[in-house]
């Protein structure tokens, strides 16, 4: 394991709008101790070729190709098998970072000891037009907050492999929750740097839209992911859906 290296997490499936631009944004860090682990869930588009060519000009950048389609979670776990840094990063292969992103992040890490952080980021659509939205996080987040709802960014998370061996990602959907939860259940504590480091691409079509699908997706994850007590999964859920709605409003 380096112990100064980010390994950045990309998943990619048909992402030949977007992919050029997402390896761009890593090219330009300030930091310059990365490796981008590109996992290719079986695309039919142009994709691969896309970043074969930039592979070519930069031995930091490395594609895999998925022998079958297994979904984003799949793509994740296979990319963090082939990480050899000591720090997880995770880019889905439609988002960007700021160029000092890595920089700063590492930097607050290792000046308030934090071994699991994440930041602020901005929203775009689908063009990489600003939308005026800018997700602002918290200075810590615990477990139990956590319960209540995930105010942590995929795209945002630098996690330290020292202290967290068991990085995974459940094939389930809101995944990276899941894992994020699965992480803190035995303690520790996610620590926000409320810059933004990060634009989130934000597609109209997303599933995650659906805010009904989205609740019955959370109540999996308390009850049947997690295993708490129906008691507590209704508790959860409760909690969920009322910061949902305060969200909102």
């Amino acid at each position: 394991m380096e112990s100064n290296r980010v390994s950045i997490i990309t998943p990619m499936y048909n992402a030949k709008r977007y992919i050029a631009q997402t390896i761009q944004s890593v090219l330009a860090q300030t930091y310059p101790d990365w490796e981008m682990i590109i996992v290719d869930d079986c695309s039919t588009d142009d994709s691969p070729a896309i970043v074969l060519e930039f592979a070519r000009t930069d031995q930091r950048i490395r594609y895999f190709r998925q022998p079958e389609n297994g979904g984003i979670a799949c793509a994740r776990n296979t990319a963090i098998g082939y990480a050899a840094g000591k720090y997880i990063a995770f880019l889905d292969s439609d988002d960007l970072w700021m160029p000092e992103k890595l920089e700063r992040q590492l930097a607050f890490m290792r000046s308030t000891g934090a071994h699991f952080s994440h930041t602020a980021c901005e929203v775009i659509d689908e063009d990489g037009a600003l939308t005026g939205q800018i997700r602002h996080v918290p200075r810590e987040v615990s477990y139990k907050q956590l319960l209540k709802g995930n105010p942590i960014a995929c795209l945002t998370v630098m996690i330290d492999r020292e202290y967290f061996a068991d990085i995974e990602m459940p094939r389930i959907p809101h995944e990276d929750y899941a894992a994020w939860l699965h992480l803190l259940q035995a303690g520790g504590t996610v620590y926000g740097l409320d810059e933004v480091l990060a634009q989130y691409r934000a597609a109209g079509n997303s599933a995650s839209a659906d805010k009904r699908r989205a609740a019955v997706w959370n109540w999996n994850i308390f009850r049947h992911y997690l295993q708490l007590p129906l008691w507590k999964s209704c508790w959860c859920f409760v909690g969920y859906v009322y910061h949902a709605l305060r969200k909102r409003m």
